[in-house]
């Protein structure tokens, strides 16, 4: 036993050194990439549009790099200037992906259904987004429905004056409204629910449109080995 213990961990000492080596790069070509995008967005004063960058890197995972590694020092910026910045509410924005999950809860199929409410509760009270990645990537179409609701809640904070003086970490609604200074509630609250509406309308539509059979919306593999069939609904069990 004391060899195993040992022999796993320099095993995982040689992934991690690996997976930083050849994943970090890659990994730090693409928060380039979003960082300018995000730079040019504010430039030319489209900051909505940053959501096209932003829905489809949360669900491969890149959530903690945008908020904290992105959107976090641009804010901090703003925060001296001006008190408050909405910056922080790009990628902490718990409402769109929300009513993305509560549409799948009323129009999904499968596992998928059964297991959003709970997904849509730890993460719109929890704060924990990453619950919400794994349905997407069994839908990619969904990322338009966050797309959208993140588009809508950036329109509107800018337009009714919304921001927070931090980032909300997590990212829950009441982490939200704990940092939502003087002045801006009623804008965050605008932004936070007029997102919400968007996304849970754009799922909803496009979960009627799909005629795929219920077992295609299930996370169990029919053709595929049972092992991985069990190991990935034993996954969603646990997060959701």
């Amino acid at each position: 036993m004391l060899i195993s213990n040992f022999s796993m961990g320099i095993v995982g000492l040689v992934i991690t050194l690996l997976g930083y080596l050849i994943i970090g790069p890659v990994i730090s070509v693409l928060i380039h990439i979003l960082s300018a995008g995000v730079n040019w967005s504010i430039a030319h004063e489209v900051l909505p549009l940053i959501s096209i960058f932003v829905a489809p890197a949360q669900v491969l995972f890149l959530n903690n790099a945008i908020n904290h590694g992105i959107m976090g020092p641009l804010g901090l910026q703003q925060v001296a200037e001006h008190g408050k910045s909405v910056l922080f509410l790009v990628d902490a924005n718990c409402g769109p992906s929300v009513e993305t999950l509560l549409a799948i809860s009323f129009f999904g199929k499968g596992m998928a259904k059964k297991t959003a409410p709970t997904a849509a509760l730890i993460a719109g009270v929890g704060g924990i987004g990453e619950v919400y990645f794994p349905f997407v990537l069994m839908k990619p179409v969904l990322v338009f429905a966050t797309m959208a609701g993140i588009t809508t809640s950036l329109t509107c904070f800018l337009m009714l004056g919304g921001g927070t003086v931090a980032t909300p970490s997590p990212g829950s609604f009441f982490a939200m409204l704990v940092l939502t200074p003087k002045g801006a509630m009623l804008g965050n609250l605008v932004g936070f629910f007029a997102g919400m509406a968007v996304a849970f309308a754009v799922a909803s539509v496009l979960l009627k449109m799909d005629k795929s059979p219920e077992e295609a919306e299930t996370p169990e593999l029919a053709d595929a080995d049972p092992q991985a069939s069990a190991f990935l609904n034993h996954f969603l069990s646990l997060i959701c």
